[in-house]
């Protein structure tokens, strides 16, 4: 008998026969749902001492040092093009306003938003990373790596700022003159009704006590805040074809796996409404988990990661799809 570490039950049984190993570790990990709130996490909890050696081995993904992009000079008609369309997505879809006034009188922008919202390759595009924009809006990026997110949201008129614990990542964000602390969520001291907006993406499975980082998020936020963020979706027909060979388990790095029901239980015990739940239509995790799954080279993989688009579009749509966007408020 485990007791949930989300809700504290004691009605908790093994999710599968899964056994999970790590290289930082002896001991094997198996995944546990709660029956009372639904909510699946790794089993045993791994300690600090061994997070710290999964996250500050310098070879986690999201700790890369971050480069400015290089500033260009005159360009040609297809990036021009191209940053109008994008001018048009963010005006239109997210209230960014940069070409308000000709975005409403040019019905050809207007086209150019609809048509491209779903090809414009910006990477925060392409992520569903996106949030609707708040003038002169102040927003904090929980686990930001070496702060591209925050660079971003800087250039597109948010006063952003990021906290993150390795070392080597803050020090990345730092060169480029981002403001990011070297600190965690618990650690941070940040004073009520700080943020109109904070983002944690691909992070809320990673936070030692859950409840009590997301009842502090919800300290900080102003009256009406949001918390925008992604998680993978444990209960997607991805998860349940790739079975242990699912990239996005993560063991042990992943402390908690969620699924819509499970997500909206902790979101209202902590204060928060739900405003939007979709599903986004990347496919990493899709390519990663079938290079866990088959060998490198295979001559059938390229036609597999093809499918992939396919299999997103089908259980996206069905309710099923394998990483969860989530924007809830903050409520008194």
């Amino acid at each position: 008998m485990i007791i949930c570490p989300v809700c504290a039950g004691n009605k908790t049984a093994l999710y599968d026969s899964y056994e999970f190993s790590s290289i930082h570790a002896e001991e094997t990990f198996h995944l546990v749902k709660c029956q009372a709130c639904g909510i699946i996490f790794t089993d045993p909890h791994p300690g600090p001492e061994l997070l710290n050696k999964v996250y500050c081995n310098g070879n986690y993904y999201a700790y890369q040092p971050f480069y400015l992009p290089p500033e260009t000079g005159r360009v040609g008609l297809g990036a021009r093009v191209k940053r109008l369309a994008k001018s048009a997505v963010l005006d239109h879809y997210y209230g960014y306003g940069y070409r308000r006034e000709d975005f409403k009188s040019n019905k050809m922008l207007w086209l150019a938003g609809r048509l491209m919202k779903n090809l414009v390759r910006e990477d925060v595009v392409a992520m569903g990373r996106i949030v609707d924009f708040t003038k002169n809006g102040k927003h904090l990026d929980i686990g930001c790596g070496s702060g591209y997110y925050i660079w971003w949201m800087e250039k597109h008129g948010w006063q952003s700022q990021g906290i993150e614990i390795s070392a080597g990542a803050v020090e990345s964000a730092r060169k480029v003159g981002l403001n990011v602390s070297k600190t965690n969520l618990p650690d941070a001291k940040i004073p009520d009704s700080s943020f109109d907006t904070v983002t944690a993406w691909e992070v809320i499975e990673h936070l030692p006590g859950l409840i009590d980082q997301l009842k502090t998020i919800h300290r900080i936020l102003k009256p009406g805040g949001r918390l925008v963020g992604s998680v993978p979706n444990a209960e997607s027909w991805e998860a349940k074809l790739f079975g242990k060979n699912w990239q996005p388990w993560e063991i042990p790095s992943h402390l908690y796996h969620f699924a819509p029901d499970s997500l909206m239980v902790i979101f209202k015990q902590t204060g928060f409404r739900l405003e939007k739940l979709e599903f986004l239509t990347i496919t990493h995790s899709w390519d990663a988990s079938l290079d866990k799954r088959w060998p490198q080279g295979a001559w059938y993989l390229s036609l597999l990661r093809a499918l992939g688009h396919v299999y997103y579009a089908l259980s996206n749509a069905t309710g099923h799809g394998a990483r969860i966007r989530f924007v809830v408020i903050k409520q008194k």
